[in-house]
Protein backbone atom coordinates (compact mmCIF):
# COMPACT_ATOMS: atom_id res chain seq x y z
CA UNK A 1 0.00 0.00 0.00
CA UNK A 2 1.35 3.70 -1.08
CA UNK A 3 1.85 6.20 1.63
CA UNK A 4 -0.74 8.39 0.19
CA UNK A 5 -2.81 5.38 0.63
CA UNK A 6 -2.01 4.74 3.94
CA UNK A 7 -2.81 8.16 4.69
CA UNK A 8 -6.63 8.08 3.30
CA UNK A 9 -7.33 4.91 5.38
CA UNK A 10 -5.78 6.73 8.55
CA UNK A 11 -8.43 10.30 7.07
CA UNK A 12 -11.29 7.55 6.33
CA UNK A 13 -11.61 6.17 9.56
CA UNK A 14 -10.88 9.55 11.37
CA UNK A 15 -13.52 10.76 9.46
CA UNK A 16 -16.30 8.67 10.51
CA UNK A 17 -15.94 10.40 13.74
CA UNK A 18 -18.49 12.58 14.06
CA UNK A 19 -16.74 15.78 15.33
CA UNK A 20 -13.46 16.80 16.92
CA UNK A 21 -13.61 16.02 20.09
CA UNK A 22 -14.02 12.11 19.37
CA UNK A 23 -11.35 11.97 16.97
CA UNK A 24 -9.16 13.35 19.52
CA UNK A 25 -10.48 10.51 21.88
CA UNK A 26 -9.84 7.95 18.88
CA UNK A 27 -6.31 9.45 19.07
CA UNK A 28 -5.66 9.48 22.90
CA UNK A 29 -6.93 5.53 22.73
CA UNK A 30 -4.47 4.47 20.25
CA UNK A 31 -1.87 6.86 22.65
CA UNK A 32 -2.77 5.00 25.29
CA UNK A 33 -2.85 1.06 23.63
CA UNK A 34 0.70 1.94 21.67
CA UNK A 35 3.35 0.31 23.20
CA UNK A 36 6.12 2.33 24.42
CA UNK A 37 9.75 2.36 24.16
CA UNK A 38 11.39 1.25 27.34
CA UNK A 39 14.11 2.80 28.48
CA UNK A 40 16.91 1.22 26.91
CA UNK A 41 15.13 1.72 23.59
CA UNK A 42 14.66 5.53 24.22
CA UNK A 43 18.56 5.67 24.85
CA UNK A 44 19.08 4.52 21.45
CA UNK A 45 16.72 6.43 20.11
CA UNK A 46 16.96 9.92 18.74
CA UNK A 47 15.83 12.28 20.39
CA UNK A 48 13.32 15.08 18.35
CA UNK A 49 14.78 18.42 20.10
CA UNK A 50 12.33 20.48 18.17
CA UNK A 51 9.73 19.34 20.09
CA UNK A 52 8.13 20.46 23.52
CA UNK A 53 7.18 17.00 24.53
CA UNK A 54 9.63 14.02 24.28
CA UNK A 55 9.44 12.43 21.42
CA UNK A 56 11.84 9.33 20.75
CA UNK A 57 12.58 7.90 17.03
CA UNK A 58 14.33 4.79 15.67
CA UNK A 59 14.88 4.45 12.40
CA UNK A 60 16.67 2.74 10.08
CA UNK A 61 16.50 1.51 6.25
CA UNK A 62 17.96 -1.53 4.14
CA UNK A 63 18.32 0.90 1.18
CA UNK A 64 14.98 0.24 0.45
CA UNK A 65 12.15 -0.23 3.44
CA UNK A 66 12.06 2.25 6.23
CA UNK A 67 11.47 0.54 9.94
CA UNK A 68 10.37 3.58 11.98
CA UNK A 69 9.44 2.95 15.60
CA UNK A 70 8.26 6.53 17.22
CA UNK A 71 7.09 6.93 21.15
CA UNK A 72 6.40 9.86 23.42
CA UNK A 73 5.34 10.90 26.90
CA UNK A 74 2.78 12.60 25.92
CA UNK A 75 -0.38 10.62 25.24
CA UNK A 76 -2.03 12.18 22.78
CA UNK A 77 1.45 13.13 20.82
CA UNK A 78 1.93 9.25 21.29
CA UNK A 79 -1.58 8.46 19.61
CA UNK A 80 -0.49 10.98 16.47
CA UNK A 81 3.30 9.09 16.32
CA UNK A 82 1.41 5.99 15.96
CA UNK A 83 -0.60 7.04 13.07
CA UNK A 84 2.38 8.54 11.67
CA UNK A 85 4.07 5.05 12.34
CA UNK A 86 1.50 3.30 10.85
CA UNK A 87 1.81 5.54 7.60
CA UNK A 88 6.06 5.10 7.22
CA UNK A 89 6.90 1.99 8.92
CA UNK A 90 7.44 -0.48 5.96
CA UNK A 91 7.34 2.23 3.50
CA UNK A 92 9.47 2.05 0.15
CA UNK A 93 12.65 4.80 0.95
CA UNK A 94 12.45 6.60 -2.62
CA UNK A 95 8.30 7.24 -2.00
CA UNK A 96 9.31 8.60 0.85
CA UNK A 97 11.42 11.42 -0.30
CA UNK A 98 8.45 12.63 -2.63
CA UNK A 99 5.54 11.93 -0.91
CA UNK A 100 3.49 14.70 0.29
CA UNK A 101 2.77 14.06 4.25
CA UNK A 102 -0.87 15.70 4.95
CA UNK A 103 -2.00 14.03 7.58
CA UNK A 104 -1.39 15.96 10.40
CA UNK A 105 -2.76 19.29 8.41
CA UNK A 106 -6.07 16.87 7.27
CA UNK A 107 -7.16 15.14 10.59
CA UNK A 108 -9.33 18.28 12.34
CA UNK A 109 -8.95 17.62 15.84
CA UNK A 110 -9.26 20.98 16.30
CA UNK A 111 -7.47 23.28 18.76
CA UNK A 112 -6.20 20.03 20.09
CA UNK A 113 -3.40 20.56 17.40
CA UNK A 114 -1.79 23.61 18.22
CA UNK A 115 0.91 25.61 16.13
CA UNK A 116 3.93 23.61 18.47
CA UNK A 117 2.73 20.06 18.03
CA UNK A 118 2.60 20.98 14.30
CA UNK A 119 5.62 22.62 14.15
CA UNK A 120 7.51 19.92 15.98
CA UNK A 121 5.39 17.35 13.40
CA UNK A 122 6.87 19.14 10.50
CA UNK A 123 10.28 18.75 12.08
CA UNK A 124 10.04 15.25 12.55
CA UNK A 125 8.82 15.02 8.93
CA UNK A 126 12.23 16.58 8.09
CA UNK A 127 13.98 13.79 9.91
CA UNK A 128 12.65 10.90 8.23
CA UNK A 129 12.85 12.07 5.00
CA UNK A 130 16.34 12.81 5.87
CA UNK A 131 17.05 9.58 7.44
CA UNK A 132 15.45 7.49 4.39
CA UNK A 133 17.47 9.79 1.94
CA UNK A 134 20.45 9.02 3.66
Amino acid sequence: MSIEQRQEQILKTLNAFPNASDRYEYIIERGITQPQMDESERAKALRVPECKTGIWMNMSHDGKTLSLRLDSDSIIMRGILSLIQSVFHGADCTELENAAFTLHEAMDIGDFMNSDRAQGLSQLMQRIRHAASS
